[in-house]
């Protein structure tokens, strides 16, 4: 017989590997429907980071790409500045979500402890089960948010903190 301890424990986990698969279909979704067991989770729906790329190949594009080059822990402030600094004016005063894989992340905290010889502050995004840094641009509203979903890639994502609403977060599963 399981304790309850043991019981609270494999909940606990097996909460977190739902979430961590729904964090990766979210972003990594191929599309290719027909869900089935031969299908895994991430190939059945369209995932945000498939959407994204076909937003920018439209003729008339929905979606804005900057192009930068690798990000490392020597140029990862740089390279996010860039990018924010080329978003819509009206975009920044809401607020943004960047969204990055837990490598870019780090290369982000250690590029901005050696740039600015202090740590980044990190916290609870808007009340949710994401954590982050504050963003040193944007007046306090933006945020830098690690995803599993990004894999180790170094892409990142800005959208408006609202749309974290659409991922999937620890205490609304429940």
């Amino acid at each position: 017989e399981m304790s309850v301890i043991e019981y609270f424990l494999k909940d606990a986990q097996v909460n977190d590997k739902i979430g961590s698969e729904i964090d990766i279909a979210a972003f990594q979704g191929k599309a290719t429907y027909a869900a089935s067991t031969a299908n895994s989770m991430k190939e059945t729906p369209a995932g945000f980071r498939t959407l994204w790329k076909a937003g920018a190949g439209l003729a008339t594009p929905t979606v804005k790409t900057i192009t930068t080059g690798p990000i490392d822990k020597t140029n990862a402030v740089d390279k996010l500045e860039t990018m924010y600094t080329s978003v819509d004016e009206a975009m920044q005063l809401m607020g943004l979500a960047i969204i990055v894989s837990f490598k870019t992340y780090n290369n982000f905290r250690m590029n901005y402890h050696s740039a600015f010889n202090n740590s980044a502050t990190e916290e609870m995004i808007m009340g949710s089960t994401y954590t982050g840094a504050r963003f040193h641009l944007g007046a306090g509203k933006t945020y830098v948010i690690p995803f599993a979903g990004m894999g180790n890639d170094d892409s990142v994502i800005m959208t408006p903190l609202s749309n974290l609403a659409y991922l999937y977060d620890i205490d609304s599963a429940f």
